[in-house]
C-alpha cells in the first residue's frame, strides 16, 4: 500500500512523518492498530535513521534524522491489527532543500 510521498531537508532533524490508516481499517470492519513498525532503509543509502515512533488507533507516526540530498527513501510501516491482519505501507521520503 503506497502511503504517499514526502519531502525532507537534510538538515531539518529530527523530522516528524505521520500515515493515516483510517480508510485502509475502514474497509476492514473499523479494525483498529494493535502494532506499528517503521522500518529504516538501508538503499540508497544508510543515511537516515530513525529517532522514535508511536502508533495510535488508526494513525502511525516516526521521527528519523539525516538523509542523503537528492535522495528518495522508501520506509516501510508494518501493522499488525487488534483483529490479526498485517499490512506494510510503503511512505517515500525525498531529500531536498527546497
Amino acid at each position: 500500500m503506497r502511503l504517499g510521498r514526502r519531502t525532507k531537508d537534510p538538515d531539518a532533524n529530527p523530522t516528524t512523518f505521520s500515515a493515516d490508516w483510517t480508510a485502509w481499517l475502514a474497509k476492514r470492519g473499523n479494525d483498529t492498530i494493535a502494532t506499528s513498525d517503521w522500518i529504516v532503509p538501508t538503499t540508497p543509502d544508510t543515511g537516515m535513521t530513525r529517532d522514535s515512533q508511536t502508533a495510535g488507533a488508526q494513525t502511525t507516526t516516526f521521527r528519523c534524522l539525516g538523509g542523503t540530498l537528492g535522495s528518495v527513501y522508501e520506509w516501510i510501516n508494518r501493522i499488525t491489527t487488534v483483529g490479526g491482519l498485517k499490512e506494510d505501507g510503503i511512505l517515500e521520503v525525498f531529500i531536498t532543500n527546497d
